[in-house]
């Protein structure tokens, strides 16, 4: 950003398809904004074999050997798309935990597609290994396509090179005016999502477009006062930022924090690294219009996301993997504590994380960073996080066995509320009971209530803080804790601390805003697509222009060192 700014609406259609913003928010007012509206947006992909021509765009990548994902072998179908296949339902119950493998600058990123199954028959008889499909990811030079990407890794004041190389196929539809704007599938860019970097020239913009079989070299100038946090990658292409995005094309992005920056109790803690994909295979829509990847592969009349029959996946389940695994068991000591740094990579619904219940354990959380950004005091003593899609979480985990027990086991789970009285009953049963009880018997995403509450392990009616809020919380075991015994006891409570803030996050609450710098945005709704903007809070009329195509012009200019204050409205 030199002297000013246009803003447009770039990424919001996708965005909100994407996050599934389909539904009512409430009024939100922001005492400052940067001049990049497109920081809105999610981004997505699609299906080319071609390779970048020759080595002129191939770059090594540091990548740890221990790969540690759903990664297979390279395929190559009928299709002829540059593939991987991974079996997600098939895998074992309760894997040991790992973590993506980590790659730092220069990174050569290739989108790719890679295979997903149905559970087999020892899961659920319906369905078999037959009901395959094929969805993007990113894979690299040595990597295979995963779910999610390697870990990106940048230090401030760093340039991260990365080389995006789209290996999908043609044909990839363009917009027509019946699709709902879903369409480019195969198009993509890159996106990264809480970077506080610049827009234009090969860096952070989502106006750049890499069709199928192309390439683009990104260098992303990372400020030397940029703050440490936990971030996340993905396409950001519009029209397909919620098919690629949502379908698996994504991967966590971490600034390290400076040496010395936080407590020593803080940064030599032991860091756990935890992407959480969304496997939405649902035909119908789950609330107002928010479709699984199936319905919005068929919009933008793609050819993935079908089974081998040619039949586009119908099938009504949700499913919630960590690190691309299903309910992974990750080993920790009693009384110690660890940082997960958790990355909700997803397009649709939300979470809320509980440190589970158990009779044998109990754990706290204690909140350390909210979307990449420390807090202003911390740590913050939680008892649930909430999770909407594109949140990123760092939270301190001490579990703590209880009843002078030295070895233990725990959970973390996603739900709607704190159970109570199925708890009640749940600390009534013996452990072994309580076993069976993590093994989902009634449904494979069903660990209390009976399913007649729930939509494919969607909990129906939100309670409690997220009542009001129309998007549906996933019900799932996410994690089992197997806790060991600690040799030197367990570790003390972390003390209270603050550190300095960068420039770029200087508190703007108290700050008088001119009029003139006063506004009003309104978002779309899934019947025009408009998105509107007025020159006040409240009152006046909004324009806007609907979100087909990005041939308007911007909704208007932001000037640089000018503080400007915004009512953000979600649709009625």
């Amino acid at each position: 950003i030199s002297s000013e700014a246009s803003f447009f609406s770039c990424g919001l259609h996708s965005r909100i398809a994407a996050m599934g913003w389909f539904h009512p928010l409430p009024s939100l007012t922001f005492g400052a904004i940067v001049a990049r509206l497109c920081d809105f947006t999610l981004a997505v992909d699609q299906d080319h074999p071609d390779t970048c021509p020759g080595a002129k765009c191939a770059h090594d990548d540091a990548a740890s050997d221990d790969v540690g994902l759903l990664q297979q072998r390279a395929h190559s179908d009928v299709t002829s798309h540059v593939h991987s296949e991974i079996g997600v339902w098939a895998l074992e119950e309760e894997p040991d935990f790992r973590e993506p493998p980590v790659v730092r600058s220069p990174v050569t990123l290739n989108m790719m597609t890679m295979k997903l199954c149905l559970p087999d028959s020892k899961v659920r008889k319906k369905y078999s290994q037959a009901d395959c499909w094929y969805t993007r990811a990113y894979g690299t030079n040595k990597l295979p396509a995963s779910i999610p990407g390697p870990t990106i890794r940048v230090k401030p004041g760093e340039t991260l090179k990365v080389t995006m190389v789209n290996q999908l196929r043609y044909p990839s539809p363009g917009c027509d005016p019946l699709n709902l704007g879903f369409c480019d599938a195969n198009t993509t860019n890159l996106h990264t999502h809480g970077l506080h970097v610049s827009a234009r020239g090969n860096q952070d913009s989502v106006f750049e477009h890499i069709k199928p079989g192309g390439w683009k070299k990104y260098a992303f100038e990372v400020v030397p006062y940029h703050m440490g946090g936990t971030h996340w990658y993905h396409p950001h292409s519009h029209h397909a930022a919620a098919i690629q995005a949502g379908g698996g094309a994504h991967g966590a992005l971490i600034v390290d924090d400076v040496p010395g920056s936080l407590p020593p109790e803080i940064e030599g803690m032991e860091e756990k690294i935890m992407v959480m994909s969304l496997v939405d295979s649902a035909w119908k829509a789950h609330t107002n219009g928010v479709y699984g990847m199936s319905r919005l592969e068929s919009m933008a009349k793609s050819n993935l996301w079908k089974t081998q029959k040619g039949k586009y996946l119908d099938v009504d389940d949700v499913a919630v993997l960590v690190n691309g695994q299903f309910k992974p068991k990750l080993k920790i000591v009693n009384g110690k504590w660890y940082r997960l740094r958790m990355v909700f990579a997803a397009v649709e619904l939300v979470l809320g994380v509980f440190p589970f219940f158990g009779t044998s354990a109990s754990c706290d959380f204690q909140l350390l960073a909210k979307d990449g950004i420390y807090l202003h005091e911390m740590p913050r003593t939680v008892k649930r996080i909430f999770f909407a899609s594109g949140n990123r979480v760092d939270v301190a985990l001490r579990c703590t066995c209880t009843n002078r027990m030295q070895e233990c086991s725990s959970h973390l789970v996603t739900a709607s509320h704190q159970p109570s009285t199925k708890m009640k009953e749940i600390r009534q049963k013996t452990e072994n009971e309580l076993q069976k009880e993590r093994h989902f018997q009634k449904s494979p995403l069903s660990i209390f209530g009976k399913k007649s509450r729930r939509e494919g392990g969607l909990h129906s009616e939100n309670e409690g803080p997220l009542k009001g809020i129309d998007e549906k919380v996933v019900e799932q075991d996410l994690l089992l804790l197997d806790i060991s015994a600690s040799p030197n006891g367990p570790e003390p409570d972390l003390r209270s601390f603050k550190i300095n803030r960068p420039c770029y996050l200087v508190d703007l609450r108290s700050v008088k805003v001119p009029r003139r710098n006063q506004g009003r945005i309104e978002l779309m709704n899934p019947i025009d697509f408009r998105i509107r903007y007025a020159t006040q809070l409240t009152g006046g009329q909004a324009a806007g222009h609907q979100m087909k195509t990005m041939k308007e012009g911007p909704l208007g200019t932001l000037k640089v060192g000018q503080v400007y204050e915004w009512s953000i409205r979600g649709p009625p």
